[in-house]
């Protein structure tokens, strides 16, 4: 259930990376749009502890990762799972979305 962070995470960014507004970095067209990609307890997260608080794309993407990766990880799995993190270290991949 874990990689489902992830997945969600990349999806958005897949689409998000579409859109080219003149004088708008990446960054801001994340932080402005990524919490309506939101449901459930991931939109009462970011209503209660992101929104208006967390300002950047970086500091959201930790928090995110933290709160809802880091939590359901219960032990019994591998947490850096080859098969289902495109090969690579969890926090590493979020490394790579800033």
């Amino acid at each position: 259930m874990h990689e489902d962070v992830l997945d969600h995470i990349a999806m958005v960014l897949e689409m998000l990376d579409l859109i080219n507004i003149p004088g708008v970095d990446s960054h801001q067209l994340r932080i402005k749009f990524f919490h309506l990609s939101l449901a459930d307890d991931a939109r009462q997260w970011w209503i209660k502890e992101g929104e208006g608080i967390i300002t950047t794309w970086k500091e959201l993407v930790e928090k995110l990762f933290c709160k809802f990766y880091l939590e359901l990880y219960d032990g019994e799995e591998e947490m850096l799972d080859e098969g289902n993190n495109w090969g690579i270290d969890p926090l590493e991949f979020i490394s790579q979305l800033n």
